[in-house]
């Protein structure tokens, strides 16, 4: 017979105390504060019976795999499939449930176990979603690939995502860009987001082989949608774009075009520092951040009577929907809304 639960100091576990022959283990439970653990000390209590109860000297088989056995299976399966970026953000989030929750049979994971775990973790005020989709989605391809017999998070909503209601005046733009030193490269920088409608890590990434200089275009080939849509992403050239493309092609032939004075890529630690210094200079929001930049680009093209599908082929969208939904602000732009109310209905019609 196991011993009952008890405290682990060294690595603040719940563990018991198991045996099969002449072999003897310590089986972890759920983790705890120091220096008792009597934060979890029930719950510990509670999984040891329901231990018990399954029998303690089966190994994992599919129907009887732990957590930590089936995030460890997704995470390699991850590693093996996706972006490092991609694996990387599922590793961030899975590691942690792991830690607390690793001991859990699937069928133990229910929504209110998701939740318990989401208030652990204090620090994840803007990505609890990220972290439901993580746990959600590692369920999800252990039932889909038969190492497990249910889903238990099936039933798990996860929230839908928030605008971004913060539009960027043009005024706005051009005070940040006049902030920078012309010397300064993160000109360029600011320069290439307004001209293209690019999302920042696209023109952190560009490359001297990806630019078509005879057409004016960047073609990307590693972009946000490659794994959908299976094709390039064209970026069309203004020709203020297509002089600052050839001078940095001329100085970096290889690798990213758009550096620092360093000569290193941008990168998103690097952007983000930036504009958290600008906005602390023009005493502007903490919403201000390079994305607004796209959806400012979008406002703009269908202000000027820019056609929706041109606007979403600029911006490398193959639907509608995701423009209107998440890019446009021209339900904000009230005077502009009413300024094509009068140019359709004409001043006297319009006036009554």
């Amino acid at each position: 017979m196991p011993q009952k639960p008890f405290f682990r100091k060294h690595d603040n576990w719940w563990v018991v105390q198991l045996r099969q022959g002449s072999k003897r283990w310590q089986h972890k439970l759920i983790k705890g504060t120091p220096p008792r653990g009597k934060d979890t000390q029930q719950d510990a209590y509670q999984l040891f019976s329901q231990l018990m109860a399954e029998g303690s000297d089966q190994h994992p088989t599919p129907t009887r795999i732990r957590m930590s056995d089936l995030l460890k299976a997704f995470l390699e399966h991850s590693a093996a499939c996706h972006k490092a970026s991609t694996f990387a953000w599922y590793k961030k989030f899975l590691v942690s449930f792991d830690d607390i929750y690793g001991a859990l049979r699937p069928h133990q994971v229910t929504p209110e176990i998701v939740g318990a775990w989401l208030e652990t973790e204090k620090g994840w005020k803007g990505c609890r979603r990220g972290a439901m989709m993580a746990i959600k989605c590692a369920v999800n391809w252990a039932f889909g690939n038969k190492k497990i017999t249910s889903n238990p998070l099936r039933s798990l909503k996860v929230p839908p995502v928030k605008c971004r209601e913060r539009f960027l005046t043009q005024e706005e733009r051009r005070q940040i860009f006049e902030s920078y030193r012309p010397s300064d490269p993160f000109r360029d920088f600011l320069f290439a987001l307004e001209q293209t409608g690019c999302r920042p890590g696209e023109i952190a990434s560009v490359t001297a082989a990806e630019v078509d200089l005879r057409t004016g275009v960047w073609d990307l080939v590693d972009h946000k949608t490659r794994s959908q849509t299976g094709e390039k992403r064209t970026v069309i050239l203004t020709p203020g774009m297509i002089e600052l493309t050839k001078k940095l092609m001329s100085l970096h032939p290889e690798g990213p075009l758009f550096r620092n004075r360093r000569g290193q890529p941008w990168d998103r630690s690097s952007i983000r520092c930036r504009f958290r210094r600008v906005r602390d200079k023009l005493k502007l929001g903490k919403d201000v951040v390079a994305y607004l930049y796209r959806h400012a680009v979008c406002t703009d093209l269908l202000e000027a009577g820019v056609g929706l599908a041109q606007t979403c082929e600029i911006l490398g969208h193959k639907s509608t929907e995701m423009v209107m939904r998440h890019y446009s602000k021209i339900r904000n732009r009230r005077e502009h809304l009413r300024e094509q109310i009068l140019k359709a209905r004409g001043p006297e019609r319009a006036a009554g």
